[in-house]
């Protein structure tokens, strides 16, 4: 019986407990137990939560129950990997948010958006970056509306989320998420340093992705400093695994420096740190690491002896992040066995990397293509190096091999175009590209004296289209896109470029203001940013909403060698450069053949072309040097083609490429003249040809076939006034007026001189003085077919973004005078011609493929299809006296490259001091874009016209009054 009655009781408990177990409040209580065993107890923590996941689920309180399914996610990402388990739930509770929540109410829409980022987490497990991105900026849309939002959660989104945008190639949305975690430091709690390490660390990956390894360096420092603060608390296992990252960073930049000691000695450090409590992610990629530093530090047996701790160590059967440390690790196994002289073994490493990019049911073949990767940006080392490889071995088959590697590489670069990656990560991967096809033109070299020379020149035409000026070409074919477009869609977008560009230019103006005040700058920049992250969400929207849009939007075609080769006139030539590490390759296309050449990148050539450049640019006239230089350079790179082409060849298209884009090579010449010649008289090479440069030969193709010769053009014109210190740059001493240059803070007379003139020329509208202002071209420029900036030029060469011309101050105005570079590239500039009358448009930072940031870059970007552009600091007194000539051969109808071929023959005949026919004065100024005519209306053609209109005017009265008589 007391048994009987023991069991009952027990039966009842357990009665009674079930019942409790069903209560909401016990489930929540289940839930704050789990919590507190996540990180020492994750088993226990997951019992707890699945049970209360089952009560909530019984009781239907679908937010509670999305809570713990979170909490589960978080588990099973990272404190007991599941990434399919993960991948499962998050799913799950994605498709639970979106049918059961609502977006505006606070509570719901908080856990709408923590679905939407736990989706998005998940995505980064499988590699999905691009998908993992989309994910995360829905959840952080969502939260950044919220009126009370938890600051942490919304920074950790933050941080993860540029994570997703960095590894999908979108590199700038990861640098403004990590920023902006930075400048929320007030609002944080003071005691958890932990969001601003990682801020900081993940600024210094994702510089040292852009090759922004200085900057890099920076936050890595930065990371270490914080962490080894005495004033801050932090738990050491944070605190030693973060500095192992730091330290791990550091080696990683010292090994793209190639400074083999410092890299040796930040790897050893990395490594020295690490726990057994590590898991095998971290100490593979240490060991991998350690290996690459020996690696560069030619300690072959240790590199691989560290490299092969790493193999063991990482699972490379697991997450993707697993399968991309193993190429990176097999990738630096195949380096060193290429170094030994193991070829045959390095490529079956190089292959076995890149199949750690494609699903596992299909490793890498040479029959893979593009579409084969599931994340496009990572093979491109890998094919660089096994080329490399290939091209050791010589035979025609491993050559031709090579070759066609290199043709995946390209198409790889042009499917990430197609996924929409920031220009940094565009940069980047032509960066890599540009030095991969130097060894493609290698190859072409060996091959062509075996091989059919005509199809081995087409391709090497197709290698050197492929990586020249990319970017600017996207950039055009995106704006023309975008004129299918309904207006209140383009007005949307030129609201917030507008905006954007506005508020750049204010914060500037603070950045650049004594005293710094620092909360006005931290006041524009969150308004920058919430304009930008606006403006992104904007452009995202237009690719889902208009396909037509998003399909013309990525038509990349590149011109053929055969269509350029018909396009050219008899007697026109195509010259297109390649500067490689060791060699320059050179391209001359004729209508009747085409010229493949190689020329030996010397010590002596290099420095001869910086010298060229210097005696150029300053007015020092060593006549001596000039001459030797300009003859040599005359002999090494021009001569080889010219001497092949036919003699009718008058006119020459150039596409230049690294430094000689700040040659002219007008001013070369072709025979080394006597001492006693006048610069009048000497053989420049502008005597016998008529020069333009153009960004790719897609460029000109496709600007040529848009070209119409129609109705006479307008012209606008602009010649400011300045006040005193407007312009801060500092300018040497100049002797005579004929030396004053167009960048320093001095007026510039004949600047009115040369605008007034060209006027009475080209009957369009003049601005001088307080009517000079940056307003005016805002309000007007984009009105006119011929603009012409007779003007201050100030050139920033590590932020071509803020080069600037300058305009007649404006008081009480938006506009400060200063029309920048980013201004430019926001703007709708559909004109013929603009004449940068100033100095160094030209000019700026020079990136591998895309050419030089420049002035004149952004106005091509805008719209524009030609420019004449000053390669330095051009004279006020004879700019004006060529600018003039240059518009009298435009109104005869010559073509503007011939028009100022003829402006600078005429400037040199009618010099009588005898030191401004040096070519300082008249060779600073190229054209560059499209070269066919230009009308304009001038004051004869406006008299005659109206003239015209009065006799036909009269005709017609008299033939009406002869019609009305006979009525």
């Amino acid at each position: 019986m007391s048994i009987l009655k023991s069991f009952l009781t027990f039966y009842l408990l357990l009665q009674f407990q079930g019942v409790l177990c069903q209560n909401p409040h016990n489930a929540i209580h289940l839930r704050d137990r789990a919590i507190k065993h996540l990180d020492n107890a994750p088993d226990s923590a997951i019992i707890y939560l699945q049970d209360a996941s089952e009560i909530l689920k019984r009781n239907g309180d679908i937010p509670n129950y999305l809570s713990c399914q979170h909490y589960l996610i978080e588990i099973y990402l990272y404190n007991l990997p599941n990434p399919v388990l993960a991948d499962s739930l998050s799913q799950l509770t994605w498709e639970l948010a979106q049918e059961n929540l609502s977006q505006t109410e606070p509570t719901e829409a908080a856990l709408y958006a923590l679905s939407a980022i736990y989706r998005g987490k998940s995505f980064i497990e499988r590699g999905e970056f691009t998908q993992s991105a989309k994910f995360y900026e829905t959840g952080i849309r969502i939260m950044e509306g919220l009126d009370s939002v938890d600051i942490n959660t919304l920074v950790i989104s933050y941080l993860e989320s540029g994570v997703a945008h960095r590894n999908s190639g979108d590199e700038i949305q990861a640098i403004q998420y990590y920023r902006k975690v930075l400048q929320m430091k007030k609002e944080l709690d003071k005691k958890d340093h932990s969001v601003m390490i990682q801020a900081n660390h993940n600024l210094g990956v994702v510089n040292l992705s852009i090759k922004q390894n200085d900057s890099s360096l920076y936050y890595f420092q930065k990371t270490e400093e914080l962490l080894l603060s005495d004033t801050l608390v932090i738990d050491k296992y944070f605190k030693d695994r973060h500095l192992h990252s730091a330290y791990r960073g550091k080696a990683l930049v010292f090994i793209v420096k190639n400074t083999p000691d410092s890299a040796l000695f930040y790897a050893q450090k990395a490594v020295d740190l690490l726990e057994k409590k590590n898991g095998p992610n971290i100490i593979s990629y240490a060991y991998a690491i350690l290996g690459e530093a020996h690696f560069i530090n030619q300690n072959l047996t240790e590199a691989k002896r560290n490299l092969k701790i790493a193999q063991d160590t990482n699972r490379s059967s697991g997450s993707v992040r697993f399968r991309d440390k193993e190429l990176y690790i097999l990738n630096t196994l195949g380096n060193v066995a290429r170094a030994e002289g193991e070829f045959s073994t390095a490529l079956v490493y190089y292959d076995n990397a890149l199949s750690q990019l494609t699903p596992s049911s299909q490793p890498f073949s040479s029959r893979s293509t593009a579409s084969s990767f599931v994340i496009k940006s990572r093979p491109l080392l890998t094919i660089t190096d096994k080329v490399k490889c290939l091209q050791l071995l010589n035979k025609p088959k491993d050559l031709h091999l090579a070759l066609n590697h290199i043709d995946l590489a390209i198409d790889l670069v042009f499917e990430l175009h197609k996924s929409s990656v920031s220009p940094y990560s565009m940069l980047n991967s032509f960066y890599n590209l540009h030095t991969l096809l130097e060894n493609g033109f290698e190859i072409i070299d060996n091959l062509m004296t075996e091989e059919n020379s005509q199809e081995m020149a087409s391709k090497a035409f197709y290698y050197m289209e492929s990586i020249k000026s990319i970017l600017l070409y996207t950039a055009r074919i995106e704006q023309e896109a975008k004129m299918g477009l309904p207006d209140f869609i383009r007005s949307r977008e030129s609201y917030f470029k507008q905006s954007i560009a506005f508020q750049e230019k204010v914060l500037f103006h603070f950045q650049n203001r004594k005293p710094v005040n620092s909360d006005k700058i931290t006041e524009i920049k969150e308004k920058l940013f919430s304009l930008q992250q606006s403006f992104r969400r904007f452009s995202d929207s237009l690719e889902s909403n208009y396909p037509n849009y998003y399909k013309q939007k990525y038509q990349l075609e590149l011109v053929k060698v055969d269509q350029v080769q018909q396009a050219l006139l008899s007697n026109q030539a195509f010259i297109q450069y390649y500067v490689g590490g060791s060699h320059i390759f050179a391209l001359g296309v004729h209508p009747d053949q085409t010229i493949f050449q190689k020329i030996p990148l010397t010590d002596s050539l290099f420095s001869r072309m910086e010298l060229y450049l210097s005696e150029l640019s300053s007015p020092n006239f060593e006549r001596e040097g000039f001459e030797g230089d300009a003859f040599y350079l005359y002999k090494e790179l021009v001569e080889p083609i010219f001497s092949k082409l036919p003699i009718e060849a008058q006119e020459v298209i150039i596409v230049p490429d690294g430094i000689l884009s700040y040659l002219p090579f007008e001013a070369f010449l072709t025979s080394l003249p006597s001492s006693e010649e006048p610069y009048s008289k000497l053989p420049f090479l502008a005597k016998s040809f008529a020069f333009s440069y153009t960004h790719s030969a897609t460029h000109w193709f496709v600007q040529k076939e848009k070209t119409t010769l129609g109705a006479p053009k307008q012209w606008l014109g602009f010649a400011p006034t300045y006040k005193e210190n407007q312009i801060t740059k500092e300018v040497a001493p100049l002797a005579l007026d004929r030396f004053l240059t167009r960048d320093g803070s001095v007026q510039l007379p004949f600047a009115h001189k040369e605008i007034e003139q060209i006027s009475q020329l080209a009957n369009g509208r003049a601005l001088y003085s307080t009517k000079a202002l940056e307003s005016n071209f805002h309000l007007q420029a984009d009105q006119y077919n011929i603009i012409h900036l007779a003007t201050h030029g100030l050139i920033e060469d590590q932020q071509p973004m803020y080069s600037k011309l300058v305009f007649t101050p404006e008081p009480d105005s938006l506009y400060d005078g200063y029309l920048h570079a980013y201004e430019i590239y926001n703007m709708q500039l559909p004109a013929d011609l603009v004449v940068l009358s100033a100095c160094n448009t030209g000019i700026g930072k020079l990136e591998k493929g895309e050419g030089i940031m420049s002035l004149s870059r952004a106005f091509f970007y805008a719209g524009v299809k030609s420019l004449v552009m000053s390669l330095w600091n051009v004279s006020d007194e004879s700019t004006s006296e060529l600018m003039v000539y240059f518009y009298e051969g435009l109104e005869q109808g010559l073509s503007k490259d011939r028009a100022l071929q003829q402006a600078k023959l005429r400037y040199l005949e009618n010099q009588e001091v005898a030191l401004k026919s040096h070519p300082y004065f008249w060779a600073g100024f190229v054209l560059k874009g499209n070269a066919e005519p230009v009308a304009f209306k001038s004051p004869m053609n406006t008299w005659i016209f109206g003239v015209l209109g009065l006799l036909l005017l009269s005709l017609g009265a008299g033939v009406f009054w002869i019609w009305k008589s006979r009525s």
